[in-house]
């Protein structure tokens, strides 16, 4: 695919300067008295577009172009030029940083007229094609209820921040000033078996026995002193 932009850029330089000698090498001190250079630099990731069918992936291609001259309005001319013509294109933007210094001392040439063209490059993706349904739709009701209750650490006071997880749903809540945790919307069957709750470093595993039915809060007390050691 990169192939492709290269040429894709090649040809568009050449329509709008003709004959133009097109490089897509690292800057360097070269033999052409004329030119334009086309140096990948990077390429930088963009996110999926939104649309109804399957968003195809891109990214942004940087190219540092740079022009030189046996006479240095000329390149600058020459650049000019290509910079406008590169405005004009709808997807394509001109970055306006200039370019570090440190970069050119990489290239071991000296600083010469450039900008850094940032262009699109998509790649459809094919379509994920649903296996046709063979038997009837069953619809089943299920149950929705609410779990509730409050975690109690030493003299039963209230224990904030504790976390309380649901292992089989992949659901967590953390606790309030009160201790008090909910979780709303649960299937009630099958309901949650266990709950697992950490806090301030410890951590157990609670046992359901149809806690979505139940009107009173759940309480969890967790003990967390000290082990003595012999």
């Amino acid at each position: 695919m990169f192939d492709e932009i290269d040429r894709k850029v090649q040809e568009w330089l050449g329509r709008r300067i003709p004959g133009v000698s097109v490089s897509l090498r690292a800057p360097s001190e070269g033999a052409n008295l004329r030119g334009v250079g086309l140096y990948l630099l990077d390429l930088e990731v963009d996110p999926p577009l939104r649309t109804a069918k399957r968003p195809p992936l891109q990214v942004r291609v940087r190219y540092l172009l740079t022009a030189w001259d046996e006479k240095e309005d000329a390149a600058h001319r020459l650049l000019g030029a290509l910079v406008f013509a590169a405005l004009e294109e709808p997807d394509w933007e001109v970055e306006t940083k200039p370019v570090p210094i440190e970069l050119w001392r990489a290239f071991g040439v000296a600083p010469r007229p450039s900008v850094v063209l940032r262009i699109p490059l998509r790649k459809n993706r094919p379509e994920t094609v649903a296996p046709r349904v063979r038997e009837p739709l069953i619809l089943e009701k299920i149950s929705l209820g609410d779990l509730f209750g409050v975690v109690l650490g030493p003299a039963d006071l209230p224990l904030m921040s504790a976390r309380v997880e649901i292992p089989s749903l992949d659901v967590a809540a953390l606790t309030n000033p009160d201790g008090e945790f909910v979780f709303r919307g649960l299937p009630v069957q099958p309901g949650p078996k266990e709950l697992k709750v950490l806090a301030k470093g410890k951590e157990m595993t609670v046992g359901l026995e149809s806690p979505l039915k139940s009107k009173e809060p759940l309480v969890i007390r967790m003990n967390l002193m000290e082990e003595e050691h012999a």
